[in-house]
């Protein structure tokens, strides 16, 4: 366990007032509450708050493997939930900055139970985990556009930007890429056959920018009554 960049303070902070009941704690409060946690157990806290946020970056790619040959245009919004797993709420907590004598409590995540955890210590002292928000879903939607049927390939780009006019700045939500089918180059294939490639950037103001990549194959056969499709992807 070592240091957790700022980027992930920033961006558990966007996550828990879009997803928790607890919106309306104050900006203030909650800094206090995350600045308390910057040290040994800063990782075991934060980190599945950011695991939810980036696995949802590339939901919503068209999985069908044959592409129109005529020009088309497809206009859309993507929606999804990421649900955390029972794992995801709680870790092995820490005591620390000399508090005596060490200890180690199982404690909720930033994204688990709204209870603080006290460990008494020597002397009457005590150490406090702070409490977690409770989220039971992750909510992600952002618009989208894919334009096909232009020498066998599928375009798609996507762009969400809200200013939330504080000191936080712009949320920013940008994504491109393609599909390109590859059975004109093997005529005799008996399925269809497509590469696709997707990139995605997720910005708050300038505290931080994250991005994921996924590179995918797709292979499926389309019928008059009954098509079938698998998507094998790497990000």
């Amino acid at each position: 366990m070592g240091y957790l960049p700022k980027n992930f303070k920033v961006l558990a902070y966007f996550i828990i007032l879009v997803s928790s009941p607890l919106y309306h704690t104050n900006a203030q409060s909650f800094e206090d509450l995350i600045n308390s946690y910057i040290d040994n157990n800063a990782s075991g806290y934060l980190r599945p708050i950011a695991d939810l946020a980036t696995a949802n970056m590339c939901t919503g790619i068209r999985e069908w493997s044959k592409i129109d040959t005529h020009f088309y245009i497809r206009v859309g919004v993507v929606g999804s939930y990421s649900f955390p797993s029972q794992k995801m709420k709680s870790f092995s907590g820490k005591t620390g900055l000399g508090f005596e004598p060490e200890q180690e409590v199982k404690v909720p995540t930033i994204i688990g139970a709204n209870e603080a955890i006290a460990v008494e210590g020597v002397n009457g002292t005590y150490f406090v985990f702070p409490v977690g928000y409770a989220v039971k879903a992750l909510p992600f939607i952002i618009p989208q556009i894919s334009i096909g049927g232009i020498y066998h390939t599928e375009l798609t780009g996507r762009f969400f930007a809200i200013d939330l006019k504080n000191d936080y700045g712009k949320i920013q939500t940008f994504g491109i890429g393609f599909k390109h089918e590859l059975n004109g180059y093997f005529p005799r294939l008996p399925f269809d056959l497509a590469v696709g490639y997707f990139y995605q950037q997720f910005k708050l103001g300038s505290y931080m920018s994250t991005n994921n990549q996924l590179v995918s194959i797709h292979i499926g056969k389309s019928g008059r009554r009954c098509s079938s499709h698998i998507v094998l992807g790497y990000i």
